[in-house]
């Protein structure tokens, strides 16, 4: 027997995955959780303690450092 999620389940699912510092480029450095496409807490890299902050969007975040 399968179990389907809800919509309201799915909405509050949060997404966990690894991504490279932006400031030491330590790769996997640093394992961010995403919710509606914002991170969800402050994540900080395990190399060099940079903190990627709670409420951005990482792409556009990453982006505007990189200007």
């Amino acid at each position: 027997m399968s179990m389907f999620a809800s919509c309201h389940d799915v909405r509050e699912m949060k997404f966990a995955r690894e991504v490279e510092c932006p400031k030491c480029h330590e790769r996997y450095g640093i394992e961010i959780f995403e919710k509606d496409g914002l991170t969800v807490g402050d994540s900080e890299c395990d190399s060099c303690g940079y903190v990627i902050p709670e409420g951005v969007n990482f792409e556009n975040y990453v982006r505007q450092l990189a200007e």
